[in-house]
């Protein structure tokens, strides 16, 4: 699924019509739970890209206090 689809299946009645309360926070914990720090203070999406190196708080957890008001 590309970022656009995925943007609209987001925003579509249906998805949104079809979801309980708890979604948005399970989402959310999922992706927190990938950018968890490690102890070298790095934080975990760099499993997913090995070259490169992202302090914690990286840009998405900055992204989510942020849209949060944390």
């Amino acid at each position: 699924m590309t970022h656009d689809e995925l943007l609209t299946s987001i925003d579509s009645p249906n998805f949104r019509g079809s979801r309980t309360a708890e979604t948005p926070y399970l989402a959310l914990r999922a992706v927190l739970e990938i950018h968890a720090p490690f102890e070298s203070g790095v934080c975990g999406c760099e499993l997913d890209q090995p070259r490169i190196s992202y302090m914690y708080p990286c840009k998405t957890v900055r992204t989510i206090q942020r849209e949060l008001g944390l």
